[in-house]
């Protein structure tokens, strides 16, 4: 038996902990019925409510479910936009850790279609990021952070690209930010604030996030 049947087969841990089943439950489910972002996410929250209830041990590994805002420059076509967004990292001790989240939201483009009359698209985009994190006051409950790291913003709207010349899709773009993170038990509840600069066209970008952390259980 290989190692992937293994790992998604409830069946081969006939002797794990209720926390573990349901993970496994879980993931069996996610992968079979494919990769909707919204049904992930609603996985994640199940994952939130229940697992911390059963937790006797916890990984270095853990999921996250955030939200928050992507917001613009002023003088570009394209309309701060709200965001649901997912992450998946790893804690090397307890001031450094590294992780990636993925966001999705619906932009609004806008455009004119003459001299007189403006329009606008509603075109769905991801956001997607890789960053480190260094916490400082690592044994207090309120552990202030910073963090930065690389991601990448895959949109695309023909029309802007032929008016304005503006490719949403910039390249590779580099972040940095602050932010603040509540340890609560087997959870933590996170902010932070992000600069966004692309490598490409000079853009610069804004993601304000909110979330929650959730430490995964300790495998045998």
């Amino acid at each position: 038996m290989g190692y992937e049947t293994k790992l998604w087969d409830v069946e081969t841990h006939g002797n794990a902990s209720p926390s573990r089943e349901i993970i496994l439950i879980i993931l069996n489910h996610i992968k079979k019925k494919g990769k909707s972002m919204k049904k992930t996410i609603q996985y994640i929250i199940i994952l939130i409510i229940f697992i911390p209830l059963t937790v006797e041990a916890e990984s270095p590994y853990f999921l996250s479910l955030h939200t928050g805002g992507h917001v613009f420059e002023s003088n570009r076509n394209i309309g701060d936009t709200f965001l649901l967004g997912i992450g998946f990292g790893y804690h090397f001790n307890n001031r450094i850790s590294a992780a990636v989240r993925l966001y999705t939201g619906n932009y609004d483009i806008q455009y004119p279609i003459d001299n007189q009359t403006c329009t606008s698209d509603t075109q769905s985009g991801n956001l997607y990021h890789a960053d480190l994190y260094y916490r400082f006051l690592p044994d207090n409950l309120i552990k202030p952070y910073i963090t930065g790291g690389v991601g990448k913003f895959n949109l695309k709207h023909s029309t802007s690209e032929e008016l304005y010349h503006d490719s949403f899709d910039q390249g590779m773009l580099f972040n940095y930010g602050v932010g603040l993170e509540y340890f609560i038990q087997e959870i933590s509840v996170v902010g932070d604030i992000r600069h966004f600069v692309s490598t490409g066209d000079s853009r610069n970008e804004m993601v304000l996030s909110a979330g929650i952390i959730f430490r995964l259980p300790e495998w045998d």
